[in-house]
């Protein structure tokens, strides 16, 4: 059975692929990829996002998921849609 992220506020939930990393937890491939693409330091988009640069580090990384809440924010931020974040990098 797939993941499924889920938008309660909108009754939207989407199957989503995690990409396996060496440590073994799941990534959203493209955050840092589309943040780059954005002309953004991680410092610049967690201010933006209001967190710290260390956790969006993580998130590029593999080693923390971002909490569901923050999906849509990045969208806006790196000008994307939340597919986008959620594509596995090989597709």
């Amino acid at each position: 059975m797939p993941n499924l992220l889920t938008f309660p506020s909108v009754g939207v939930k989407m199957p989503i692929k995690l990409t396996p990393t060496k440590k073994g937890v799941g990534k959203l491939a493209n955050i840092g990829k589309l943040r780059k693409a954005a002309n953004l330091t991680q410092a610049q988009l967690a201010e933006r996002l209001g967190i710290k640069r260390s956790a969006l580090a993580m998130w590029e990384t593999g080693c923390n998921n971002p909490p569901t809440k923050y999906l849509l924010a990045l969208a806006k931020n790196l000008n994307c849609p939340v597919e986008a974040l959620l594509k596995d990098e090989e597709a």
